[in-house]
């Protein structure tokens, strides 16, 4: 309720002490007073502030201000957000360049796409097979077993 401080109890106090200083006949005049004097620090702290409020309109420093306050007032998320936009759709033309690329390359020439591999991708040539024996060779004989023959 009050903006300086006191607690409601304080205030009581306050009151009561008031109450005795003053005397009850007394106090509603104080009380009006008090408001009155209130009212005119009210009035003139609000003249102040138009005044300096003026002041700063007519030296610019009104639109330094703003300035000020919107070269801080940015958010991490939206220059963060701007950047990946970017990279993504870099990251996408070249992906769709380099699927666009060897499917209109193999549409024109398909036996150049074969040989046209790095020696590493291309397959290599078949090595002659070495001449393997008609019959199969008999079993070796293993230790511990007696054979027939």
């Amino acid at each position: 309720m009050f903006d300086f401080g006191l607690s409601m109890g304080e205030l009581m106090v306050i009151a009561l002490v008031a109450l005795i200083v003053v005397g009850p006949k007394d106090l509603p005049k104080m009380l009006r007073m008090v408001g009155r004097f209130v009212t005119q620090l009210r009035g003139m702290a609000g003249e102040f502030q138009r005044h300096l409020d003026s002041a700063i309109r007519e030296a610019g420093i009104d639109e330094v201000k703003k300035e000020v306050k919107s070269m801080t007032n940015f958010t991490v998320t939206a220059d963060i957000d701007k950047q990946m936009t970017e990279e993504f759709r870099k990251q996408s033309s070249e992906i769709k360049s380099m699927i666009d690329a060897p499917a209109k390359t193999a549409a024109d020439a398909p036996a150049k796409a074969a040989t046209d591999l790095p020696p590493q991708l291309a397959e290599p040539e078949a090595e002659p097979a070495e001449a393997l024996p008609l019959e199969p060779a008999p079993p070796a004989p293993q230790e511990g077993i007696k054979t027939d023959a």
